[in-house]
């Protein structure tokens, strides 16, 4: 790596270290239904922990650094109080290039690894975008037997900006629902308590 494409670690990591905590905020979802999109507006609640660093050991003398965090996410139904959605996972970011991938488990049975790109800008804070495609072997996603017959997740894109003190994001899930493609979208804004 030259120095004129070095990322610098620290500004980095002390991006994602000024981001830990707790974050709450609205958002809308966007299901598809019979009758036409349903939706939905959730208050959201993420809790984003202490970044790490974690090493993927190559072929000789190649590896690969990247700069980890974990986070747990609910959403719950603003009008009805019930809970509507969770997830926990990874944002990995190369430290070699801009590489970023988001790791997804949702408790539905469905797995995504999505990757795309990271940014780190003074004034706009860090970008990070990212997509999936089913049957990918490298940015996928796997749908439980029942998910994968009935409405599989066919596609995932996630564009996300990070301050120090606010994470704003929009969602796209495409599914396959008896041979039609549909757009299951969410967009929020949250806040650092």
């Amino acid at each position: 790596m030259t120095k004129a494409n070095m990322i610098d670690v620290d500004k980095l990591t002390s991006a994602l270290t000024a981001s830990m905590g707790t974050y709450v905020g609205q958002g809308t979802d966007t299901f598809p239904t019979p009758n036409g999109p349903a939706i939905t507006n959730y208050t959201e609640t993420m809790v984003m922990g202490a970044p790490f660093q974690t090493n993927n050991p190559g072929g000789p003398g190649t590896s690969q650094n990247l700069l980890c965090v974990h986070y747990y996410t609910q959403l719950v139904n603003a009008q009805t109080g019930v809970p509507m959605h969770q997830e926990t996972g990874f944002w990995m970011l190369s430290m070699e290039t801009n590489l970023f991938m988001k790791a997804i488990a949702i408790p539905r049975g469905i797995v995504i690894l999505a990757g795309g790109a990271w940014t780190l800008d003074i004034t706009t804070g860090l970008t990070m975008t990212g997509n999936a495609q089913a049957g990918s072997p490298t940015f996928g996603i796997s749908n439980e037997p029942y998910l994968n017959q009935a409405a599989p997740t066919e596609s995932f894109t996630t564009a996300m900006v990070n301050t120090s003190n606010t994470i704003s994001y929009r969602e796209d899930s495409v599914l396959k629902i008896e041979g039609q493609d549909f757009h299951h979208t969410d967009d929020a804004t949250l806040y650092l308590q």
